[in-house]
């Protein structure tokens, strides 16, 4: 769960607060109250789409890909 926790702050990241300057932490504040507002009139769910034995055969062949790397 904390990794959908992570995923919910780097969308409120990437849609909002890098969008935006933000000159006070009142400006900030408001800044992700209103894409809260927004993101809430139409909630979607995270949701997996991956199998766990999916997830983790894609970061074995990471870690095949790095390991190989000669670093």
């Amino acid at each position: 769960w904390i990794n959908l926790v992570e995923r919910f702050f780097a969308t409120l990241t990437e849609h909002q607060l890098r969008r935006g300057t933000h000159r006070s932490v009142p400006a900030l504040k408001k800044a992700i109250r209103d894409y809260l507002e927004l993101h809430n009139e139409e909630p979607k769910p995270f949701k997996w789409i991956k199998s766990a034995d999916e997830i983790i055969a894609s970061v074995h062949s990471v870690i095949k890909r790095v390991s190989r790397t000669g670093h």
